[in-house]
């Protein structure tokens, strides 16, 4: 089995998103952990390491993020043997390329005399909660050598690893209740005391205004009112409101063409079969409520 830092043919993909490739692509670290589980055996990474930046595969270069994630891996499955790809004339794997890699890897894989761990990250709480999402933040930790990351957990389940002492848990659901802790790690591995634990309930869900009776605002952007079509024309459109503007209509000559789940909308009108002369067109917008506004203009062929 064999990993690498790498997002194939995306040249632009952050070190974050390659993790995630890495771990759930198909044949990915998640696919072979799950397989050697299901079968009660361990594993071994014979290969694997960085890539180069910018190449058209879609390597990160010197990232020592990777290496981080790759030692937490290993510590958390099942990995009896592992090997860096660290072949001579590759420069584009080579440590020795990647200062900052290079010097991660020794820490987390090489001889170290450092085993304290840092202190314990204190006074976390939560300054700000929307429907979906928990803001964190706490004191930061201290160490002998240096705290390189923190561990964040969420229902005591490590959701992700950052390297400053904030985070914003997104994605969760609105009027529900979660727990946190986290736990500060050096460059040896060396595990902090966890933090304090907080509950902290997101938002609920607001209910639509209940007196809202203001309807909805459109704009035109083409064609123009009064002008002359040819043999196709693109109407296009938008609308905002002061709750959210849930649909929107294209009508020409009174009947209904092209409908949007959205506050824009974008119709090609094929106005060469048409009859000569003048033709309306009206958008309207709809808000949650009912409210309906709109717009209307006339063009001519």
């Amino acid at each position: 089995m064999d990993a690498y830092d790498i997002k194939w043919m995306d040249s632009t993909s952050t070190p974050e998103e390659r993790w995630n490739f890495t771990l759930n692509q198909n044949n990915g670290l998640n696919a072979f952990a799950a397989f050697a589980n299901a079968h009660g055996k361990p594993m071994a990474v014979t290969e694997w390491g960085l890539w180069g930046k910018g190449t058209d595969q879609g390597g990160g270069g010197d990232n020592p993020y990777y290496i981080d994630r790759m030692a937490d891996w290993f510590a958390a499955n099942n990995v009896v043997y592992h090997s860096y790809f660290n072949v001579l004339g590759e420069t584009d794997f080579r440590l020795e390329t990647y200062p900052n890699s290079q010097a991660r890897y020794k820490a987390r894989f090489g001889p170290s005399s450092d085993v304290s761990p840092p202190t314990q990250p204190a006074n976390l709480t939560s300054p700000s909660q929307t429907v979906n999402t928990v803001n964190l933040s706490w004191l930061p930790s201290t160490d002998n050598v240096g705290v390189t990351s923190y561990d964040v957990y969420r229902n005591n389940a490590k959701i992700t690893t950052v390297a400053t002492n904030n985070y914003s848990d997104t994605g969760l659901t609105a009027g529900t209740v979660y727990s946190y802790y986290v736990i500060a790690r050096d460059a040896a591995g060396n595990a902090s005391p966890s933090s304090n634990n907080i509950s902290v309930a997101t938002q609920s869900t607001p209910p639509p205004p209940a007196t809202d009776i203001i309807s909805p605002v459109v704009v035109i952007a083409s064609p123009a009112d009064n002008s002359t079509t040819g043999r196709g024309t693109r109407i296009k459109a938008s609308a905002t409101d002061n709750v959210a503007v849930t649909k929107m209509q294209v009508y020409i000559d009174g009947n209904l063409e092209a409908t949007s789940a959205s506050d824009s909308i974008s119709y090609r009108w094929n106005s060469r079969k048409v009859a000569q002369g003048g033709h309306s067109i009206t958008i309207k917008a709809y808000d949650e409520v009912g409210n309906v506004g709109q717009k209307n203009l006339t063009v001519f062929k």
